[in-house]
C-alpha cells in the first residue's frame, strides 16, 4: 500500500513538473474581411492596422449616453452590462513569456493599482484557473465591485483604453 502511494506521489510530481513547462500553440484568428471569413495573419497590412481598431460589441445606454463595452471571449460568458468603469486589475503573466515584460511596462504607466499572478506558481496557476486565463500576458479589468469589465493580452489595446502613448522595449 506505501509503495503505491509513493507511486503516485511521484507520477503527480512529475506532471505537475510537465504542466510548468507546457507552451502554447499560435491561434489562428478569422473574422470577417469584404463578405468573406479569413485568417488574420493572411491579411494585408491595411486590413490589418483596421482589425486593430475594431470594436467588438458596443451599445449606448440610452440613459446615460455612454458607451457599454461588451466583450465575448470565447473562454468566458458575456462580460459586462454597465458603463466601462475600470477600479482594479489582475495581471497574470509567466517568467519566460517574452511579451509580458511589454505588458507589465505599460500597466506601469496606468493610475489604477492592481495585483500580479506569476502563474509559473502554484497560487497563481490556482488564481488563472478561477478566472479562466489561458494564456499570458492576461489582463483583466475590474470594475469597484469586483465584476469583470475587460479581459485583454494586448498591450496596444491597454494603451488605446487609457488613451495612453505607445511603450517602445
Amino acid at each position: 500500500m506505501e509503495n503505491r502511494i509513493k507511486e503516485i506521489e511521484s507520477e503527480i510530481s512529475d506532471l505537475k513538473k510537465k504542466m510548468n513547462k507546457v507552451e502554447g500553440s499560435t491561434t489562428e484568428v478569422y473574422s470577417r474581411i469584404v463578405g468573406y471569413y479569413r485568417s488574420v495573419k493572411n491579411w494585408n497590412l491595411g486590413k490589418k492596422e483596421e482589425y486593430k481598431i475594431r470594436v467588438p460589441f458596443t451599445k449606448i445606454d440610452s440613459k446615460t449616453t455612454e458607451p457599454i463595452l461588451k466583450e465575448v471571449s470565447p473562454a468566458t460568458e458575456p462580460v459586462v452590462g454597465s458603463p466601462l468603469r475600470i477600479a482594479k486589475y489582475n495581471y497574470f503573466y509567466r517568467s519566460s513569456c517574452p511579451n509580458c515584460p511589454a505588458m507589465k511596462d505599460v500597466l506601469d504607466k496606468i493610475s489604477i493599482s492592481g495585483e500580479t499572478f506569476n502563474v509559473d506558481i502554484e497560487k497563481g496557476l490556482e488564481e488563472a484557473s478561477k478566472n479562466l486565463v489561458f494564456s499570458a500576458p492576461t489582463v483583466i479589468f475590474r470594475s469597484a465591485e469586483g465584476s469583470e469589465v475587460f479581459r485583454t493580452g494586448n498591450p496596444s489595446e491597454v494603451l488605446s483604453l487609457f488613451n495612453l502613448e505607445s511603450v517602445t522595449a
